[in-house]
């Protein structure tokens, strides 16, 4: 896979990538307790194992997600999210459901980061499996070890080799997704 690639250090799958506010946004309930809070809105991204890496999104506690949880109801939530659902208390291994129906365990902690853009508020963030949703389209987030030229090709060649007709398109660099945002103030 990408992942051995010499020029890859990491790779991962998201549904949507930070700073351009395409997250699903819905709220986030405890369920299985008392509740101490009301239900609030945050953002649900949905991504892969190599997905924090690739970001550099640092784990605060617990775990973060693995390949096994491709398609589990698990969740790794921001620490903003586990102070305001939980506060004083340990999230791991507490439930939360999102919207009306999914219930999710939270498995890991990670740091706030900005998700819908560098002026908006980043409200409460679940990170979730992309195997969950059958929405089409996923974006391949990969952190490379020799620079951006030489990651995009590894890319470019391990998707060809898997199949030669599936494109890449949009292949940006996350410097230039923050330029994008960075237009947007």
């Amino acid at each position: 896979g990408l992942g051995r690639e010499p020029a890859v250090a990491v790779a991962g799958l998201s549904r949507s990538l930070p700073l351009e506010g395409l997250a699903t946004v819905d709220n986030f309930v405890p369920v299985g307790e008392t509740q101490t809070v009301a239900p609030v809105v945050g953002s649900h991204v949905q991504g892969s194992a190599g997905y924090f890496a690739a970001f550099g999104l640092p784990l605060l506690r617990g775990r973060l997600l693995s390949s096994d949880d491709h398609s589990r109801p698990v969740a790794v939530i921001s620490d903003r999210t586990a102070r305001t659902l939980w506060p004083g208390q340990d999230p791991l291994g507490r439930s939360f459901r999102r919207g009306r129906a999914d219930i999710f365990q939270v498995v890991g902690v990670v740091a706030d980061a900005k998700i819908a853009g560098f002026e908006r508020d980043p409200g409460l963030v679940g990170y979730v499996p992309y195997g969950l949703s059958t929405r089409g389209g996923l974006t391949l987030v990969i952190r490379g070890k020799a620079g951006d030229a030489a990651a995009i090709a590894s890319a470019r060649r391990v998707v060809k080799a898997i199949d030669p007709d599936l494109p890449l398109r949009r292949v940006r660099t996350l410097d230039s997704v923050v330029d994008d945002a960075l237009a947007m103030r």
